[in-house]
């Protein structure tokens, strides 16, 4: 007997589907007008499929934060033992400037609990990052304690009035209302 692969295609179509959409709405609407609503509007699916895929937006926050790219790694065999620091930094910016949701990612950090996905994804990918412009930073001959703060200095980047994509992107103000939620719900 035969089984088929359609129902296993749909549901990877689907799922795909709802992280596209998640990814555009939070960029479209910000942190504070991004929720089930308005991810299964983009999405184009039933919030009952969003549920059942990601047990509600909880999960869906942690299948973003695991795919996301908010750093990108170096290109090259070793990135370690090959990339200039000007070109990590350069790569960086660009890849802000093509994937609003990663410089959007960027953005967000500044105010999300250090508990929640997003967060964790991004610091695990800034500490990696800082780690390879240090080592970019002491193979050319340069302090590479100076690195965080390059890094720090790249993430204004992502701030209103810095750069184009900065100003394309909604604010990240929580409002009143998402201060007093708890860790879990943000």
């Amino acid at each position: 007997m035969k089984t088929s692969k359609r129902p296993r295609q749909s549901r990877l179509r689907t799922t795909a589907r709802i992280l596209d959409g998640a990814r555009a709405a939070l960029v479209e609407h910000g942190w504070q007008g991004w929720g089930i609503n308005a991810v299964a509007a983009r999405s184009g699916v039933q919030k009952v499929l969003i549920y059942r895929y990601f047990e509600g937006m909880e999960g869906l926050c942690s299948a973003l934060a695991a795919e996301a790219v908010i750093f990108p790694a170096p290109a090259g065999d070793d990135p370690a033992e090959s990339a200039s620091a000007e070109d990590l930094l350069r790569a960086a910016g660009e890849h802000w400037e093509a994937d609003s949701f990663a410089a959007y990612l960027a953005r967000l950090r500044a105010i999300l609990p250090a508990a929640h996905p997003f967060a964790g994804s991004f610091d695990r990918q800034r500490a990696a990052f800082t780690a390879a412009l240090a080592a970019a930073l002491r193979r050319e001959g340069r302090d590479p304690a100076e690195a965080p703060a390059h890094t720090a200095l790249l993430l204004d980047f992502t701030r209103p009035g810095n750069t184009p994509v900065a100003d394309r992107l909604p604010t990240t103000r929580p409002s009143a209302a998402e201060e007093e939620l708890p860790v879990e719900l943000l």
